[in-house]
């Protein structure tokens, strides 16, 4: 019986098994004596479910970590690659036959970086789910076997030093690996995935829409650039309908004057020390000088399109813009016009604050053909400048 029992023991020690151990602050679990398939594209796979390490009374920490380390020999490992993927399927490569030999033993991210694949995403999260090890063998020997591995995980609490200097922002992250080291980002976001933490990304921002004469100061104190440093700040004023009244501008805060009146389209870029730029939009409306009196308005435009309504069919819609003498827009002025073709109606509407009215027929068609007319315009004492304004759909 005894004999038995131990020849028992011999053979459980002889295959691969897998052994979990644990002491205060860490959770290891080994994988141990794969077979190397010799010369085999698909090579050979191991793989470890690690538990939820909450469950089992560990914290998860901004020090804690995960740390793969590999045992293997082979007859030649420069012919060896190893490749590891997560629980999210992001795939690590740790070996690339960089070096030869008949014995590979490593540790991955303490001390050795992976060749490919940044495991310090796993700093400060929990690591359950099933983790996998690729092994393949790209030399012949004997389309057998050639050598074995044996892998583990271990979780530590405390897989870095707590106080891990130098640290620059005081966050937690030592500085080497900071992905924002001059500004606190303990939580080391990088929601774009750039390598760059998201408070540190280059920010454009243009500042508020404004309402303005024909002077307008703009405002990009709002934005940053890489870790805090931005170097150039440059500004369009587009303006709609007409680019010879286009304006440019840099700096920070910089004042325009002579603003043509009507609507600018503002984009403001930020280039940071790295050469990184991001742009943000905002909108200037200029009234033109304050000085001017308006006493007529016309139709600047008229756009007419088909607008859907159901069962394939569709309204008639136009977009009429109206503006005073000083090149303002005019705001609450009524708006009569007539739509011809497959629609026979008189419409109105009412200007928005942009001057521009929106008319809607009540009947509808399929793809219909017409033509709108404004007839007249009031608004108060501004005499209609009535200049014939129509527009084809």
């Amino acid at each position: 019986m005894k004999r038995n029992f131990l020849i028992l023991v011999f053979l459980i020690t002889s295959i691969v098994f897998l052994c979990t151990t644990g002491f205060a602050g860490t959770h290891t679990i080994t994988q141990d004596n794969i077979a190397i398939l010799d010369n085999n594209p698909v090579g050979s796979a191991g793989s470890i479910t690690m538990p939820d390490l909450v469950d089992i009374g560990l914290s998860i920490t901004p020090y804690s970590g995960v740390n793969i380390s590999v045992d293997l020999t082979n007859s030649d490992i420069s012919g060896i690659s190893i490749v590891l993927y997560d629980p999210n399927n992001k795939v690590y490569t740790l070996f690339d036959g960089a070096t030869g030999g008949t014995h590979l033993s490593e540790s991955y991210p303490v001390p050795t970086d992976p060749v490919a694949g940044d495991l310090r995403d796993w700093w400060g999260v929990n690591p359950s789910g099933t983790w996998y090890l690729q092994v393949r063998d790209s030399h012949y020997l004997n389309n057998g076997t050639d050598g074995q591995f044996s892998w583990s995980i271990t979780f530590d609490e405390q897989l870095f030093d707590p106080v891990p200097l130098p640290d620059a922002d005081s966050d937690g992250i030592r500085d080497s690996f900071d992905n924002c080291p001059n500004t606190f980002n303990p939580d080391q976001a990088d929601n774009d995935g750039d390598d760059i933490g998201d408070v540190c990304d280059t920010v454009a921002n243009a500042g508020s829409d404004q309402v303005v004469f024909d002077t307008v100061t703009l405002d990009g104190s709002g934005s940053h650039g890489h870790d805090g440093t931005a170097v150039s700040y440059d500004w369009l004023l587009e303006y709609r309908g007409d680019g010879s009244y286009n304006q440019t501008a840099t700096g920070v805060n910089p004042t325009i004057t002579n603003l043509y009146p009507g609507f600018y389209d503002v984009t403001l870029t930020v280039t940071d020390d790295q050469s990184a730029s991001t742009t943000d939009t905002s909108l200037v409306a200029a009234a033109g000088s304050c000085s001017c009196t308006s006493s007529t308005m016309h139709v600047e435009s008229v756009v007419a399109s088909a607008v859907g309504s159901s069962k394939g069919k569709s309204y008639g819609e136009v977009k009429v813009t109206v503006a005073d003498d000083c090149g303002n827009p005019v705001v609450d002025a009524t708006v009569t016009g007539t739509f011809s073709g497959d629609f026979n109606e008189t419409r109105s509407g009412v200007t928005e604050i942009s001057g521009v009215a929106v008319i809607r027929t009540i009947s509808d068609f399929k793809k219909p053909s017409f033509q709108f007319c404004v007839d007249n315009v009031v608004k108060g004492s501004l005499v209609y400048d009535n200049i014939e304004s129509c527009d084809t759909n």
